[in-house]
């Protein structure tokens, strides 16, 4: 959950923690934070503290904590050592200010799941794909795909490149963990995978994602826009 009124702030988080393999909830204010945490209990929340809505963040901090015992890192403008006492003491579990460095706050999301037994990067989505990797899971609206745990293993090396060409040799290595196996090898599992993405998927139309040959390269996937693949 990420609680944070500045929609520029609130974006290029949100674009972070998806590419780092987290399913983001954005809210504006406090009272929708609060209402939304009800409904579905995260496994994280990054609170601001300034909000807009007659409820700000160390009220959504107190609430939060009367009802669950959910990691929060509050992430603020507010630097004053006061200000960082009082939240850590409210019940945050780590503090950062603005301006902040984005790795560093996705490092410290990362440490918070770990403790937390909510470890990040092991789901991932792509439209109505979900793939688990801690379960070896792959479904598609909400329907098992029969993939193997390699299958499973190479389909989310993929999709977590986010578009951008893998070669042979970096899907080997990722995937297999050993360069020394046949890069023909890589082809055949793209093959099978392929096939059985499209079988789940069943007669509902075009598929809206593939798997892309990228020729004297390797392989790529990307979703579908509307009118077809995009160029």
């Amino acid at each position: 959950m990420l609680v944070e009124d500045d929609p520029s702030i609130a974006e290029v988080l949100a674009l972070h923690l998806q590419a780092a393999g987290c399913e983001v909830q954005p809210y504006a204010g406090g009272r929708a934070a609060l209402d939304g945490a009800g409904g579905g209990w995260p496994d994280l929340v990054i609170l601001d503290l300034g909000l807009p809505d007659g409820l700000d963040g160390m009220g959504v901090l107190r609430g939060l904590r009367r009802r669950q015992d959910v990691p929060v890192l509050i992430l603020t403008a507010r630097a004053e050592p006061r200000d960082r006492v009082r939240g850590l003491e409210a019940g945050a579990d780590d503090y950062v200010c603005k301006p902040f460095d984005t790795e560093e706050v996705l490092a410290r999301v990362r440490a918070l799941l770990r403790r937390s037994g909510h470890p990040a990067g092991e789901c991932l989505t792509a439209g109505e794909l979900r793939i688990d990797r801690a379960r070896y899971a792959v479904t598609i609206r909400g329907r098992d795909a029969a993939l193997s745990p390699r299958e499973v293993d190479l389909l989310f090396v993929l999709v977590q490149a986010q578009t951008r060409a893998l070669t042979r040799g970096q899907l080997l290595d990722r995937v297999w963990g050993e360069a020394e196996v046949d890069p023909r090898v890589v082809d055949a599992y793209v093959t099978r995978v392929r096939r059985k993405l499209t079988e789940a998927w069943g007669d509902r139309g075009a598929v809206p994602w593939e798997i892309v040959t990228v020729w004297g390269v390797g392989y790529r996937f990307r979703l579908r826009g509307p009118e077809g693949p995009p160029p």
